[in-house]
């Protein structure tokens, strides 16, 4: 299944205007597609051949076309899905947190880092809109400070921004003189074209000129830099190519094999057997812990939005 954004529709002289589309749903299995009706305007990705016919009871439009879009294929690991990281979100705190690593990986690829004089990240969007919340600019912070969202200690994660603020130093990673209040701005009322979290980060050297780089937070921790390119990542062809659930009940059924087993044969293509174990060992570790302290924490949640813990109150 593919997806696009949709806009308003011309709508015809005399007739009252009708519901604005949000998003289309392109269904491979058949030439009729189903459209959820809410708001947005003008596709952005597609071109339809004609106006689609809302039906007033379910909601949803209907449209004949003439062509299927498909997806590339880009298998993906369990891995790729489960991720170890500091939250609360994916795609508004370890994404930007992935972001500026990158941003600091560009500029010692470079050569540019040890002349980098002073840095502002700009942050447009949703990640604008709620990054308050999702902990964006602490993510920010850490990420260009130089700790790592898998390894870091989050218990030490407050003493860390608070140092940053106080001395206005992003050390050990970046020597500059970094505020966060002045150098980090939420751009509330602008949105960049290709995806709605999207962070620039504006770099000063000395005896260079001034460089930028944007990033986007895509989802499940994923991050692409630019507009369409995506980050390079070693392509493998699986022993079952798994699209849909039916693929999967497909090899279940052809191999004999069980759903876990599938899996296993596939994540085989891209590492060894004890690393998956090891792996997915570390993963499983952390969750318990992320457990067994949410249920033993009282208190509010991190975040600044005053949201109190409630799962330690569950007998």
């Amino acid at each position: 299944m593919n997806s696009a954004i949709l806009n308003s529709w011309p709508e015809k002289k005399g007739r009252k205007k009708a519901k604005k589309i949000k998003w289309c749903s392109i269904l491979t299995f058949s030439d009729v597609y189903m459209f959820e009706a809410e708001i947005y305007s003008n596709c952005r990705n597609h071109t339809l051949p004609a106006k689609p016919t809302l039906n007033t009871r379910s909601g949803f439009f209907y449209c004949n076309f003439d062509q299927i879009f498909f997806l590339p294929y880009e298998p993906i690991s369990v891995f790729d899905i489960f991720k170890i990281g500091v939250g609360p979100s994916s795609s508004h705190t370890l994404g930007p947190w992935r972001a500026a690593q990158a941003f600091i990986r560009s500029l010692e690829e470079k050569g540019l880092l040890s002349d980098l004089i002073h840095l502002q990240v700009l942050l447009y969007g949703s990640l604008a809109k709620t990054g308050k919340g999702h902990g964006t600019d602490i993510a920010i912070q850490l990420g260009l400070a130089g700790y790592d969202p898998v390894e870091i200690d989050t218990s030490g994660i407050p003493s860390v921004i608070e140092t940053i603020r106080d001395k206005k130093s992003l050390e050990p990673g970046l020597s500059i003189r970094f505020e966060p209040s002045e150098d980090i701005i939420f751009l509330m009322n602008e949105s960049l074209p290709h995806h709605p979290n999207a962070l620039s980060f504006l770099a000063d050297f000395k005896g260079y000129p001034s460089i930028s780089e944007t990033y986007y937070s895509i989802g499940g921790g994923f991050i692409e830099k630019g507009a369409g390119s995506h980050a390079e990542k070693k392509t493998v062809q699986l022993p079952f190519p798994i699209d849909t659930a039916g693929n999967l009940l497909h090899w279940c059924r052809k191999t004999g094999l069980s759903i876990h087993e599938v899996v296993l044969e596939n994540e085989l293509a891209w590492r060894e057997d004890a690393e998956i174990k090891k792996q997915l060992g570390k993963i499983w570790k952390v969750m318990r812990e992320c457990m067994y302290k949410g249920c033993h924490m009282e208190g509010v949640l991190p975040g600044g939005l005053q949201v109190n813990r409630r799962a330690w109150l569950t007998p």
